[in-house]
């Protein structure tokens, strides 16, 4: 072999270690992140296509929304109290003539055939379910102040009536509107999820100004368990993974049914910013995570008095019970955005961006 065929073998050797080299240095570095992965279609193609921005779904404003599973339409209910439709076609049609004032929060049934809806103040609210299939309004028992969904049934809700120094946790069928006590509990201005067909979660309204805690309710044993406590304790519950996001102290973390922890995750935000479908897990997130104080958690996230950049990041949550933290690999092209309310729906992340108050969508 000739010298000259020599030295061009050598620098190509020397070239590829030094691309290889950076990529492997851009992929590890803690303050860059690896691409998505590209998709099957663009594996041919000379050069990745640039990632599509999220694009405006509704065009109105949005207070909520939730997803009919079993036609895979969109629902979103405007500050009015105005209830909207979006077809597969994405064709907007607005559906219920009436509005509320007041506006507290929603709570889609399991398949989003149906909404639960809070009006007024949380320590004296009034409720009303709308079935979309009928376009119906029904209320619930008066004197309500916290209710859920049966996770497997859309005609059973449970709901907390206080009295006194005493909340009575009912079980309300729709059908037969018929109310059925089942616990009385010396605590009040509690609120509920019911994420397993048995037991119902009793929970303290968040805040990082004192400790709140979680009470397991069995309907059947009767049995009561604290099952979390600590500052600015808030969950976000996905039934159907059987895990929860939770934000407690100065941790964000993935927890399981019991709330046992199954990984922390290393960012600062509130679990109604973060969306889960194994194996990936989407939060946003301020960008300048060492300028965020602790003290800001929930609270000033949930009264929507944070105003800083924020980029949306995908995380990797394969086997959970053997991980210790999620971390970081992908950030994705959403910033420049407050994004709240992450939903994955089919191949695409919806979220609410609260500077303009609309409903958005990111292809995955």
């Amino acid at each position: 072999m000739n010298k000259k065929l020599k030295i061009t073998l050598v620098a190509a050797i020397a070239l590829t270690m030094i691309i290889g080299a950076y990529f492997a240095w851009q992929y590890f570095a803690s303050d860059s992140f690896a691409p998505l992965p590209p998709s099957p279609a663009d594996s041919g193609s000379e050069e990745p296509s640039k990632p599509a921005a999220p694009i405006a779904v509704s065009k109105n404003e949005v207070f909520d929304f939730w997803i009919n599973k079993l036609t895979s339409e969109i629902y979103y209910i405007n500050p009015q109290g105005q209830i909207f439709k979006i077809g597969s076609d994405g064709i907007e049609q607005q559906i219920t003539p009436q509005s509320f004032s007041d506006l507290a929060y929603i709570k889609p049934s399991f398949d989003g055939s149906a909404v639960l809806i809070a009006i007024g103040h949380s320590k004296n609210p009034t409720f009303s379910i709308f079935k979309s299939g009928t376009k119906s309004f029904s209320p619930l028992p008066s004197g309500t102040t916290a209710a859920a969904w049966d996770p497997s049934s859309n005609n059973r809700i449970v709901y907390l009536k206080n009295s006194g120094a005493n909340s009575r946790l009912n079980i309300f069928t729709l059908n037969g509107q018929k109310s059925v006590e089942i616990l009385k509990i010396a605590q009040y201005d509690l609120d509920l999820d019911w994420v397993r067909q048995d037991v119902v979660y009793l929970k303290t309204r968040p805040s990082n100004q004192y400790a709140g805690f979680i009470l397991s309710y069995n309907i059947k044993s009767g049995a009561v368990k604290n099952i979390a406590t600590g500052d600015g304790l808030l969950v976000r519950w996905f039934p159907e993974y059987k895990v929860g996001i939770e934000w407690l102290g100065k941790q964000l973390s993935v927890v399981d049914l019991d709330n046992k922890t199954l990984a922390t995750i290393n960012l600062k935000t509130i679990p109604s910013k973060c969306a889960f479908e194994q194996p990936l897990l989407f939060c946003a997130a301020v960008k300048n995570q060492n300028s965020l104080p602790l003290r800001f958690l929930p609270d000033n996230f949930l009264k929507k008095s944070l105003r800083r950049d924020e980029e949306v990041y995908a995380l990797l949550s394969t086997d959970l019970e053997t991980r210790q933290r999620l971390d970081i690999f992908s950030k994705l092209p959403a910033d420049n955005f407050l994004a709240d309310r992450l939903t994955i729906h089919g191949n695409e992340l919806l979220f609410l961006n609260d500077l303009d108050h609309k409903l958005y969508s990111l292809p995955l």
